[in-house]
């Protein structure tokens, strides 16, 4: 075999041996920087892990603070999770379980005896929960922000002072919150003695959607002084009036995706002439028909007035 031939042979046999070598180490780099995530994974996880209590030790939930414990979709049914949070977690200022189990609430205090001093926020939603008590919520008197949303809470004459020990509460969810409100028109009334026996004087935000209400109370603003954003969209109003002697602070008015079809001459007339500009979210089947002339007029007019919702694109 002529010696050139020879020297290209074995050039090409390094090549392939160098290609194979390349693809090793790089699946082998590859399989380390693997590792190496799936231990830096773990790391986080442990990092975040929960101690203490043998029913918050899953990696559902997380502790990613002093200040912050989380258990999402952990289904815990146990309500001792409440009275082990209190023991092990006392000082959290923000405590999120959502998407357990618990059916109902304790009937006393949610976390026991000792009061929750440094509680802010508390996220109850999707629990499946259907039976609240009116001493609940005792022994956290700084709560702010309060999420109820998607469950299937009956209300009952005894509960309705649930919301009364939180008077520094700014912020209610109550998103999907009940599932009788258009069966039983007496639900619709609790909730509303309910309202007004809490006195809650800095209340900012309200969500109300998606909870099938046909009607709602004409002084259903009246009880929040501070009342600035009030969610009704996604119900089955037919009607919608509210005392306009309880809105002056009302920024965010959203009664879109109802069964509203018509307005009434004090909604149009007084309701939105107090009202911020693009404040009121209508987004409703309205009749145009001959005699629609002062809705037309009005709403070609009216400044107040955001006809597209712009949740549809989020």
């Amino acid at each position: 075999m002529p010696f050139g031939h020879f020297s290209r042979l074995n050039s090409q046999i390094l090549q392939v041996l160098w290609a194979y070598a390349a693809f090793g180490a790089v699946a082998s780099i590859r399989e380390d920087y693997n590792d190496i995530e799936e231990y830096r994974v773990q790391d986080q996880i442990n990092l975040y892990h929960c101690t203490g209590s043998p029913l918050l030790q899953t990696t559902a939930c997380q502790c990613r603070s002093s200040e912050e414990l989380e258990c999402i979709n952990a289904q815990i049914t146990d309500l001792n999770v409440f009275n082990d949070i209190n023991k092990f977690y006392r000082y959290n200022r923000k405590i999120t379980l959502r998407g357990n189990n618990f059916n109902s609430l304790p009937e006393g205090p949610l976390f026991g005896n000792q009061s929750q001093m440094n509680l802010e926020l508390l996220n109850l939603s999707a629990n499946y929960i259907v039976n609240i008590s009116s001493n609940s919520l005792k022994g956290m008197p700084n709560l702010m922000i309060l999420d109820l949303s998607n469950n299937e809470i009956v209300l009952h004459k005894d509960m309705i002072d649930f919301l009364s020990h939180t008077p520094r509460l700014h912020q209610l969810y109550l998103r999907r919150a009940f599932t009788a409100m258009n069966k039983d028109e007496r639900q619709l009334h609790l909730l509303m003695k309910m309202f007004e026996k809490a006195n809650l004087q800095n209340l900012s935000i309200l969500d109300l959607s998606y909870n099938f209400f046909t009607a709602v109370p004409y002084n259903l603003p009246c009880p929040f002084p501070s009342l600035m954003e009030l969610d009704l969209k996604q119900n089955y109003l037919q009607s919608f009036d509210i005392n306009t002697s309880c809105i002056g602070k009302l920024r965010t008015l959203d009664i879109s995706r109802n069964n509203l079809s018509r307005l009434s001459d004090n909604f149009m007339n007084s309701v939105a002439s107090r009202m911020k500009n693009n404040s009121i979210i209508l987004n409703n089947h309205f009749i145009c028909d001959c005699n629609s002339s002062e809705y037309i007029y009005w709403i070609r007019n009216a400044t107040t007035v955001v006809c597209f919702d712009f949740s549809l694109n989020t």
